[in-house]
């Protein structure tokens, strides 16, 4: 399958005065990726967003889009008119963007139901999903969405996470920055971890939950007993098979086994806490 790249950052530093926030970093980004820029507070997330998107100057360095410079944006904080009508911002941007599809819009996401209202009565799940649609308006192929699910309750993050993965299933690449390490396991195929403006980390979410030393909690639940014993296994091929053999030794049968692997988040701490 050939790979076609949408984005290339090559030796990108950010510095405001004196204070250098990202150090020579590079990176790219494929088509139909779902992307993920991860790290601590101030690292720097934000920063190379929306120097990326054009909205700060940058040092040092180069920003390539491929074959397309055209992209959406839903900023991490941003606001509308508090009287203007849903209906009215989004005809308003169709004709900013010369585009004609405005019933398609207006039934996106459910806004019809709410296209008479006016902005300040929405609630936040509702602004959440005007600003997407209003990010989609300009019909580009890149998408770029800082912390687009902050602030939602747990059904609402979850439509909006069926919405995104829709779009990525219709070929949208999706660059985003969020503090939900959930949201990033399930929705991520690639990521990169900013620390002290550097890149510490580039690859799939699966490389990185492997890239640190793990140990795998397992539960055993066996017939004769109610209760689930519980351990932690450094060196699951073996230890796992000597913990299994013990029960068999003691005439012990297993009715339950449970696996679980470090989440992300736990991957994210350990990145976190270590030393550079």
């Amino acid at each position: 399958m050939r790979i076609i790249k949408v984005l290339n950052v090559k030796n990108f530093s950010k510095s405001y005065g004196e204070k250098e926030v990202i150090h020579d970093i590079s990176f790219s980004i494929n088509q139909k990726d779902m992307f993920a820029i991860l790290g601590v507070n101030g690292a720097g997330k934000t920063t190379l967003l929306e120097s990326i998107e054009g909205l700060r100057p940058f040092n040092k360095g180069s920003v390539e889009f491929v074959n397309n410079e055209l992209f959406g944006v839903q900023l991490q904080s941003s606001t509308l008119p508090e009287n203007i009508k849903v209906s009215e911002i989004i005809k308003l941007l169709c004709v900013w963007n010369k585009n004609k599809n405005y019933d398609k819009y207006i039934k996106l996401f459910d806004l019809e139901n709410i296209k008479n209202q006016i902005y300040k009565t929405l609630s936040t799940g509702q602004k959440r999903k005007l600003h997407l649609v209003l990010a989609l308006i300009n019909e580009s192929d890149v998408l770029f969405l800082d912390e687009p699910t902050a602030g939602l309750d747990v059904e609402a993050r979850a439509e909006f996470h069926g919405l995104l993965r829709e779009l990525n299933r219709e070929g949208k690449t999706i660059i985003f920055s969020s503090h939900d390490m959930g949201e990033v396991e399930s929705l991520c195929n690639q990521m990169i971890f900013l620390k002290d403006g550097k890149i510490r980390f580039s690859g799939s979410i699966e490389e990185f939950k492997r890239s640190v030393k793990r140990s795998f909690k397992v539960s055993i639940k066996t017939i004769e007993s109610d209760e689930y014993e519980n351990y932690e296994l450094e060196d699951l091929t073996n230890e796992l098979f000597n913990l299994i053999s013990k029960y068999k030794e003691k005439g012990m049968q297993i009715d339950d086994l449970k696996i679980l692997q470090p989440s992300l988040e736990e991957v994210f701490l350990t990145f976190a806490e270590e030393e550079n």
